[in-house]
């Protein structure tokens, strides 16, 4: 014999607070949503839709409304729709059975989709503001013997029990068209979330001030008439759309929206229109740089209702310099309906917002190059990644993109006027270390941020006679200048001396001459030799099973040749260089060589480690020991002449 599944309301309840609504603010969007839904089907059977099938209604509609009265101390929140109403057979098929969708939907042949609610499963979410839900409704339909139907009245409880009845007819007829909600309200429900601020299912929720405010975020833009009743009498918080035609071609109301949203004047508007999926609004550029890492969102709408602030996926990945503001007709929402659910109509209709926003870009190449030049002035960075996917934008936007180069700041414009040769470092370490050593002449670029080499390698497809190569910190420390025939031998000694000095394993101690002189070292290191010293500290650090590993996979790599070293460059060309070949006293020359290689690695934006810390340290206290003039047997009896292993 099969049996139904016993429910626990209190346990959908805690289902839908926690797992499908993301605040118990949501409650007063499912009313409004029900109330339009209600509204929507008056009018569609007024019209004549699917008439066969539609009985005469009682009476005409009036001018759609929806009012709230909210909570006081002394009264419960109220809300009233002049929708189609609800007879006792609708509201308990429709109020009783979680999940269910309206009957009414088949009797008026409409499609359930093009609503935005399901009165059943969106009446849940009072629950999470409400222990008890009173409906009083009044059908609008005539039964079949050609009277009204009798209102309703039907309460249901947080317990998973409810009530329903039919008035008689006097009181049916005091009763208005539609149908009244009324939450009663209970103290703060704990649902294990906070919702900005509030606690999940507080009585506030329910109050004047919260109800106002919600009301105008989810529905100050629905074509019907919302009231919120308040201590000064009843206030309409709905208007038109400004980022909807007819009002988008309006500058002042669009712009004054802009500024409303975005708390600044935008740096321009760029209308959007996708007939395909219903979907239309503006996209404001924003007339800030956006943090970085930051989504491409959208403010959405469904049919003028507001799904939520920040839906992603609904703007490509690189319009991260505009903020959308958009309403639809055709996406679906998720079961929650805050978010859009993904597939083939969403990524046509971001491919389509995509090219809108690219060919506005395209005209402010082609008609205004001032706004084009303040865009890229604040927006570089998403930029960057658009003129990757557009071969014909990139033409017009790459040149103007500024970069990060060792001879300054420039445009990749004026680093291609300065040499058709592009040299990049490809991580901003091997940058720094190289960009002290490179000739003006030629500068080296920054590619280490996001998109940067991908744009240099679109060059020679953009314009002819340009290449583009790799920087490789190893091979332009081998290009550096030797030092003089007639020193050689004096730097060989000390290449010699410097290496057995610092006695560090990963470290080779190499001069040569370069500018600037005073520039007295370079620490150079490349990606393979950084891979290989963490891995070796990871191995000395490791204790049991994973040391013997890590040591077995350090010795493959020996063995295929990783064994390299970083190398400490002397600048043959500094004063200080050339003096330290001449020092025969040993604390002097090992001390000073430790300041050195201390310095190179800090200058190169290299972390010390624990070794070269206590390094630094001795050498500071030893030379300044040294340079107070104190006798060999203070400075013996004060420090010592063994020195720490390095």
């Amino acid at each position: 014999m099969s049996r139904p599944f016993q429910v626990d309301l209190s346990g959908v309840i805690e289902l839908l607070s926690r797992h499908i609504y993301s605040s118990p603010r949501v409650y007063l969007r499912e009313l409004i949503q029900n109330g339009v839904d209600a509204i929507a089907a008056a009018h569609q059977a007024g019209a004549g839709v699917a008439q066969e099938k539609v009985t005469t209604l009682v009476e005409n509609l009036v001018e759609p409304r929806i009012t709230i009265r909210p909570a006081t101390n002394n009264t419960p929140i109220t809300f009233q729709d002049n929708g189609i109403g609800l007879t006792a057979a609708e509201a308990a098929e429709l109020l009783a059975t979680v999940g269910r969708s309206s009957k009414r939907d088949s009797e008026i042949g409409l499609r359930r989709e093009g609503y935005l609610g399901q009165f059943g499963i969106g009446l849940l979410s009072c629950f999470m503001v409400s222990s008890d839900i009173s409906i009083l409704s009044r059908s609008r339909r005539v039964s079949p013997d050609g009277r009204g139907f009798p209102a309703i009245e039907w309460v249901g409880r947080l317990d998973g029990t409810f009530e329903i009845k039919e008035l008689d007819p006097e009181q049916s007829e005091l009763v208005p068209f539609g149908t009244t909600v009324t939450l009663a309200r209970h103290a703060a429900r704990q649902s294990g979330r906070e919702a900005s601020g509030e606690s999940a299912g507080g009585d506030d929720l329910l109050r004047g001030p919260v109800v106002r405010e919600l009301a105008a975020t989810f529905a100050e833009f629905l074509p019907i008439s919302i009231e919120v009743i308040g201590e000064n009498g009843p206030e309409r918080i709905t208007r038109q759309a400004p980022f909807l035609a007819p009002l988008r071609n309006q500058w002042s109301e669009v712009a004054g929206y802009g500024r409303e949203i975005l708390g600044a004047e935008p740096l321009a508007v760029i209308p959007l229109d996708v007939p395909s999926t219903g979907t239309s609004g503006v996209a404001y550029v924003l007339p800030f740089a956006p943090p970085p890492g930051a989504a491409a969102n959208a403010r959405m709408y469904l049919s003028s209702m507001l799904l939520a602030e920040r839906v992603p996926d609904v703007l490509p990945t690189w319009a991260g310099f505009v903020h959308a503001v958009l309403s639809t007709d055709h996406l679906t929402p998720t079961a929650s309906r805050e978010q859009i659910i993904a597939g083939e109509a969403l990524t046509e209709t971001q491919e389509a917002i995509g090219r809108e926003i690219t060919a506005w870009v395209a005209r402010q190449a082609e008609q205004s190059p001032e706004t084009l030049a303040e865009l890229v002035s604040v927006h570089h960075v998403s930029l960057r990644q658009m003129a990757i996917f557009h071969d014909d934008l990139g033409r017009v936007i790459i040149p103007l993109l500024p970069v990060e180069t060792s001879a300054g700041m420039m445009t990749i414009g004026e680093y291609l006027d300065l040499s058709p040769r592009v040299r990049y470092a490809a991580t901003v370490d091997e940058f720094r270390q190289v960009s002290s050593i490179v000739s003006p002449d030629q500068p080296v670029i920054n590619a280490g941020y996001s998109f940067v080499a991908d744009l240099l390698l679109r060059l020679p497809a953009l314009r002819e006679g340009v290449s583009v190569e790799q920087v490789e910190v190893s091979k332009e420390l081998a290009n550096l200048s030797p030092v003089p025939f007639d020193d050689a031998a004096r730097a060989a000694a000390l290449e010699k001396s410097a290496t057995e000095a610092l006695g560090n394993k990963y470290l080779q101690v190499i001069v040569r001459s370069f500018e600037p002189a005073n520039l007295p070292a370079l620490y150079v290191a490349d990606p393979k030799v950084i891979e290989w010293i963490e891995r070796d500290s990871a191995r000395d650090a490791a204790a049991g099973p994973w040391a013997e590993i890590l040591s077995q996979a350090q010795e493959v790599f020996a063995a295929a040749g990783s064994n390299v070293k970083a190398q400490l460059c002397l600048n043959w060309s500094n004063r200080a260089v050339r003096s330290l070949a001449s020092v025969g006293d040993e604390v002097v020359f090992l001390r000073s060589i430790g300041l050195l290689y201390a310095q190179a690695k800090l200058s190169g934006h290299h972390p010390l480690t624990a070794e070269d810390r206590t390094m630094l340290t001795g050498a500071l206290d030893d030379l300044i020991t040294l340079s107070m003039g104190l006798s060999d047997t203070s400075f013996d009896a004060g420090f010592g002449t063994d020195f720490p292993e390095l």
